[in-house]
């Protein structure tokens, strides 16, 4: 019974636990989310980190498309007067491209239309363009694709490119003879800023650097909830008229031109923690820990069940065999059927003798179901005392019973019976009188024991 007690008390606490457990979920999720997006943080910018890996000061230059049909127009001289204030320059070009499409990503346009046309002319696709008459950005005659780390989780791309050509006064009217056109200007100003040793960009530059460039615009940086987005985007349409269109600018010259560079398209990119995701993640990892705390609780509750289930099947087969008078034990000891098996004509008499006397007893002649219990005991080798019933009454006359309140006389009682119970098989007769005993020890205040 105290086993059945005990596997239904667990089964109460495994179903009590489940609610504490349960609620605790959404606090375990916020930590491991934390832990998580740390962890994640570090993975992203480690990505980051290798896609500038061999850059010099977190920096790579490319070259995007050279040589290319250019598109200037003429100033006037009051616009003019706004740049060269000095008036050292007789002529100023400013870079006015046809058909400029306004692009909502133009970096991102620019790498893909780089890509298609390398595609049809058989090209490597990070391969820079060399010649064309193609019409918008490409009319500038190059450009360069910068990417620049800003700090660990930012970096920024931008393109370089020539939007202003100038040509400087001389000393005699002849030399203007020998002035370069704009495409040959834009030509040497290339050459300066991609292969002459006082460029800014020559320690930048590298023979697959589009490649990477296209990389940095197009970044494929997702671990789980963080991605790189576009977090400023700054659009050019290459109007003078527009200050700041052009930042860093800077002009390179020698004694007939002055070609001006600029960045444009200036866009900044930066390492992204997505809220939405993260919102998503909690709420699946609330429900897959949920769905695996109910699947253990039930698995904990059936094994539990299942041992209740056993311990009650005992208990009440128990209960059924206790139940049983000696009479209906000696019926069943004393049958001829279980002495067919290895027959003797003898054992067979013996048995049906006892059978068939125990089966016209009166279950109240407690005197003649005593002597047929001897007899079947001596003659037919059966025991009506169980091993329980035996550890029954050795747990009652256990002469650690009588030491509080001590009795000197019931403890010397209780360790004779005990001494006897304890040297072997007990006879029915034996049980019957020691069982008698054991209940004078207690003078018939306690249980009594249960007569078999």
């Amino acid at each position: 019974m105290k086993k059945i007690l005990l596997v239904f008390f667990l089964m109460v606490s495994v179903a009590t636990a489940y609610i504490p457990l349960n609620n605790q979920i959404p606090s375990d999720a916020e930590e491991f989310l934390k832990e998580d997006s740390i962890k994640n943080e570090d993975l992203a910018i480690h990505k980051i980190d290798s896609m500038f890996k061999g850059s010099r000061s977190g920096k790579i230059v490319s070259v995007l498309y050279h040589n290319f049909n250019p598109k200037y127009e003429l100033l006037t001289s009051a616009q003019k007067s706004k740049i060269d204030k000095n008036n050292e320059l007789y002529q100023l070009y400013i870079f006015k491209p046809e058909h400029l499409t306004n692009w909502a990503k133009p970096l991102e346009m620019l790498c893909v239309d780089i890509r298609m046309e390398n595609s049809q002319r058989g090209r490597e696709w990070g391969d820079p363009l060399n010649g064309g008459g193609f019409y918008g950005i490409w009319q500038s005659g190059w450009a360069l694709g910068c990417a620049k780390r800003i700090s660990g989780d930012k970096y920024i791309c931008y393109m370089v490119i020539p939007y202003m050509v100038g040509y400087i006064r001389q000393s005699d009217s002849f030399l203007y003879e020998f002035k370069p056109t704009i495409r040959e200007a834009l030509n040497t100003a290339y050459d300066f800023y991609t292969k002459n040793e006082q460029s800014d960009f020559i320690n930048f530059l590298g023979p697959n650097h589009l490649d990477k460039f296209m990389s940095f615009v197009q970044p494929h940086i997702d671990v789980n909830n963080y991605t790189i987005e576009v977090v400023e985007n700054v659009k050019s349409d290459f109007e003078y008229a527009n200050p700041g269109v052009f930042e860093g600018t800077n002009y390179m010259y020698n004694g007939y031109i002055r070609v001006y560079i600029g960045m444009a398209y200036h866009t900044t990119f930066q390492l992204k923690y997505n809220k939405e995701f993260v919102s998503w993640d909690k709420g699946n990892y609330i429900e897959q820990h949920e769905e695996k705390l109910k699947e253990r609780i039930i698995s904990i509750e059936c094994v539990l069940s299942l041992f209740l289930l056993l311990f009650v099947i005992h208990h009440i087969v128990k209960r059924r065999r206790d139940r049983k008078t000696i009479l209906d034990k000696l019926i069943k000891a004393s049958n001829p059927k279980r002495f067919m098996k290895q027959y003797n004509q003898e054992t067979i008499e013996i048995a049906n003798r006892i059978y068939s006397s125990a089966k016209e007893c009166e279950i109240e002649d407690k005197e003649a179901i005593e002597k047929l219990c001897v007899e079947a005991e001596t003659r037919l080798n059966v025991c009506f005392v169980s091993n329980n019933e035996k550890k029954e009454l050795l747990k009652m006359c256990n002469p650690k019973r009588f030491l509080k309140p001590y009795d000197a006389e019931k403890v010397t009682r209780a360790n004779e019976i005990y001494g006897r119970i304890k040297q072997g098989r007990l006879s029915y007769s034996d049980y019957i009188k020691l069982k008698s005993e054991v209940d004078k020890l207690y003078n018939n205040k306690t249980e009594e024991l249960q007569v078999l």
